[in-house]
């Protein structure tokens, strides 16, 4: 009886195996199938990547691109970069297009007598692409009217397809549309000077020393320039593009009609790394049909003449120098905080900074009463402490250069606060100094900037240096 019973589990069991590699082969199977289905309705099937060269033949004209490097240039009608992005994406387009099924007029595929009936006869576009996979050539008819896919064959093959409706947005590109529309070409992180001037007077430079941003203003002053505000500039800068080319070849003539003549050009120099520079001079066009135009060129090399969206970037560059100055009271790295000593009068206490944001009360006079040391603290709040300290702005610079007078007389020799932020191993990150001067104002300073700083009223007079204020909720309630 128990070897039936044994023999009719391992049947069992075996019946299950069999179950399980069967569905295991039907799903193998089935992905294979897919796949080569996938694979079949491929009409290029080219790698993208190993696409060298690239033919489009459309509406605008014949549009030769080869690639050059990680980018793509334009070779016919002319010779220029050509927008990496834009031409990326048609190569993938192309080389990846599926049929989505294959056109027969009764069983068969079209005849050349039949093929004016899908616009195949004289195709309105033509890509052809050529690289390691081979050389083929996409032609495009007419669209379906029912759902707007299109009616397609690859040249040499009498087989006729319809594809997406998409590919039409991928293969209508203009020359205007495939060029490289930046007007600099350069990245932020390589700018070590910038120049911004106004005819032939400099309105104000930011140089980049010792990873510090320094503003230069005139009389050869400088001051600490505002790093958000000069990476706003270089971003709008690198990223600013063309919205039409006006000449390609401009003559002083046509440099004048754009408004290059008049005396408030703005110019633009940047001095990169690898003593490389690059200038671009922008001028408003005098309206003549009641639009505002803004013309934009490099100079001191052959470069078109063109035409950019509105006065956005001439606002930008042409502001108060004042501006662009670093206003941060105290100046640090946020993730370099290790702990924060807080003292206010004969009132002081630390907060230590620990594993996963979690904040620590690990000294504080006085100790409240009935709390041992160190406690938790309450995250949150220590974490909006460091935010509020790093976000906070002076309204004003009093003195750019302060010594032990002009402290005291600030009233910064016995500060009403003292905020020194360390680093985990105790070394100094920077102290702050707040007071209130003669006449009553909110004065700042970090120590050994040399700077004094007119701040809000309210700015810091509820940082408190009471351990208690620090502590969760809960263990405020229970003490």
């Amino acid at each position: 009886m128990m070897r039936r019973r044994l023999l009719g589990m391992l049947v069992l069991l075996a019946c299950g195996a069999l179950a399980v590699a069967g569905v295991w082969w039907m799903e193998r199977h089935d992905a294979a199938v897919e796949e080569e289905r996938l694979a079949a309705a491929k009409l290029i099937g080219f790698r993208a990547a190993s696409v060298r060269d690239l033919t489009l033949e459309n509406e605008h004209g014949r549009l030769v691109m080869t690639r050059e490097g990680s980018g793509w240039r334009l070779t016919e009608p002319m010779t220029t970069s050509a927008d990496a992005s834009v031409v990326d994406a048609l190569v993938a387009a192309v080389a990846d297009v599926s049929s989505t099924r294959t056109v027969e007029i009764e069983g068969k595929p079209p005849v050349a007598s039949e093929l004016g009936m899908f616009g195949l006869d004289k195709p309105r576009v033509a890509v052809t692409l050529a690289g390691d996979d081979g050389t083929k050539t996409l032609e495009l008819g007419k669209r379906n009217d029912f759902n707007g896919e299109i009616y397609a064959r690859v040249r040499g093959n009498d087989a006729v397809f319809m594809v997406g409706a998409g590919l039409e947005f991928q293969v209508a590109k203009s020359l205007f549309d495939l060029r490289d529309k930046r007007l600099l070409v350069f990245e932020p992180a390589d700018v070590e000077r910038l120049d911004v001037l106004r005819g032939d007077r400099r309105l104000y430079a930011i140089v980049r020393e010792g990873g510090k941003n320094r503003l230069l203003l005139d009389g050869g002053r400088s001051v600490e320039a505002d790093a958000l505000q000069l990476s706003g500039l270089t971003t709008a800068l690198s990223t600013l593009r063309a919205t039409r080319f006006v000449d390609e070849v401009p003559d002083e003539a046509s440099r004048r009609a754009a408004g290059f003549g008049a005396n408030d050009v703005i110019r633009v120099r940047l001095t990169l790394s690898g003593d490389r520079t690059q200038t671009l001079a922008l001028a408003h066009v005098a309206p003549t049909d009641g639009l505002e135009r803004w013309s934009a060129m490099r100079e001191g090399e052959a470069a078109p003449l063109a035409e950019i969206s509105g006065d956005w970037l001439a606002r930008k560059l042409d502001v108060d120098p004042a501006s662009l100055r670093d206003l941060r009271v105290v100046d640090f790295a946020r993730d370099e905080v290790g702990s924060v000593v807080l003292t206010r009068g004969d009132e002081s206490v630390t907060l230590t900074a620990g594993e996963g944001g979690s904040w620590n009360v690990t000294a504080a006079t006085p100790v409240p009463e009935g709390t041992t040391l160190p406690r938790e603290a309450d995250a949150s709040r220590c974490s909006g402490l460091l935010y509020r300290l790093f976000g906070m702005r002076a309204e004003q610079v009093l003195v750019e250069s302060a010594g032990e007078v002009e402290l005291k007389a600030a009233g910064l020799g016995a500060p009403q606060l003292r905020v020194e932020l360390k680093r985990a191993d105790g070394n100094a990150l920077a102290t702050l100094l707040v007071g209130t001067d003669s006449e009553g104002r909110a004065t700042a300073a970090q120590v050994g900037r040399g700077r004094i700083d007119l701040i809000g009223a309210t700015e810091t007079s509820d940082i408190s240096a009471k351990a208690a204020d620090y502590l969760p909720a809960e263990a405020q309630a229970t003490k």
